[in-house]
């Protein structure tokens, strides 16, 4: 395997140490930099240019996402493997539309942070397994998605960024009763029920 030069971004220092530890014995692996935060990644990069950044996906500010994002704007050839606590296939989507060439378990071993460092220096992506969308499994929530109406389509996404029911009423000027309704029904017809 060729020498990786690598940057570490996550808001916890202790994280960043493990990583580094875990790291340290592989000769051909290299720890040019740790960040806490995005603005910081984004300056180190003006810097130096790593061979790939391993990322969190929650930062503070910017998340690892909307950081992907930009970072591939800015360096298209830049490889960013991300780390989660989450083992979530909508994040899996979202890191796969902006670019990013992994998405691994924080809870994963260092058996499988190698395996991941080295698919993506190959220039593979490496996502952990059952991460991936299933293609089938996509066409299905879209055909649920398509079947509700634009007022519950608008709810599911104040939903989806984490707006409580009150929230969501306040904002559409609509009661928590109408609320709790449309949750239902969307329920109903993503599950069939």
């Amino acid at each position: 395997m060729k020498h990786t030069r690598i940057l570490l971004a996550d808001d916890h220092v202790m994280v960043l140490d493990g990583i580094q530890a875990l790291l340290k014995s592989e000769e051909n692996l290299e720890i040019i930099g740790k960040v806490t935060n995005g603005d910081q990644l984004l300056e180190a990069l003006k810097e130096e240019l790593p061979d790939l950044i391993i990322l969190d996906i929650n930062m503070p500010g910017k998340d690892g996402i909307d950081l992907t994002d930009e970072i591939k704007c800015l360096y298209p050839e830049m490889k960013i493997l991300i780390l989660s606590m989450y083992n979530r296939k909508e994040f899996a989507r979202k890191l796969l539309a902006v670019g990013a060439d992994g998405y691994i378990s924080k809870n994963a071993g260092k058996g499988v942070m190698l395996e991941a460092i080295h698919a993506i220096g190959e220039g593979k992506q490496y996502y952990a397994e059952g991460l991936l969308p299933d293609p089938k499994e996509e066409e299905e929530e879209k055909q649920q998605f398509t079947a509700l109406s634009t007022r519950e389509k608008g709810v599911v996404q104040m939903i989806a960024k984490g707006h409580s029911t009150h929230e969501i009423a306040k904002a559409l000027d609509l009661s928590t009763y109408t609320i709790d309704t449309h949750r239902k029904r969307i329920l109903s017809k993503i599950h069939g029920k």
